[in-house]
């Protein structure tokens, strides 16, 4: 399983799953070399379409998931062609709740650029306020804003735009309300 992990994240495909989820929950990756060990955050290890930080001579040897705090929920939705395909687009959302607020917030998209898409502007949006449905609503549109999916014979931009609004929008309700059930 590790090997599948590393070797997902390491292949650094905007479409994969797994490189997501390395950036939303704030993994570390220990890359190994000759010189020694280095660590890097998922969030500064992928440059674009299959490239990373990862020097020649390095080898991811480990990737640390942090532990969610008390009161945080995720969720990941996707769309694809069929059961198994890599995404279409896919959206991931982390939220811990404290006092009926966002305490933090963790948003990524998955192929809808040539890395996996932190929306920070979108996690600002919530961050400090209550989940409320308008709250939501502008997050997901925040974080659609800018992105300039490419457009393929599976799907043009414009679609991919509004399949990760949607998908966004429903990553965080089912976030919050695993949120408040943990």
């Amino acid at each position: 399983n590790r090997g599948t992990i590393g070797g997902s994240i390491t292949h650094a495909d905007a479409s994969a799953e797994l490189p997501a989820v390395a950036v939303v929950t704030g993994a570390e990756l220990v890359l190994r070399s000759t010189r020694g060990d280095r660590i890097v955050a998922a969030d500064d290890f992928f440059d674009g379409y299959f490239t990373t930080t990862l020097e020649p001579d390095e080898v991811l040897t480990s990737v640390r998931f942090p532990t969610a705090a008390p009161g945080t929920g995720v969720s990941v939705h996707e769309m694809a062609r069929r059961h198994g395909d890599f995404a279409m687009v896919a959206a991931m959302a982390q939220v811990t709740l404290r006092d009926g607020s966002c305490d933090d917030v963790r948003l990524a998209l998955v192929n809808v650029s040539d890395r996996p898409y932190r929306a920070l502007d979108a996690e600002a949006v919530l961050r400090g306020s209550p989940p409320t449905d308008d709250a939501i609503a502008e997050a997901a549109q925040v974080a659609t804003r800018d992105i300039e999916p490419v457009s393929d014979l599976h799907a043009s931009s414009a679609y991919r735009t509004t399949v990760a609004k949607t998908l966004l929008r429903r990553a965080l309700n089912d976030a919050i309300t695993n949120a408040r059930g943990a």
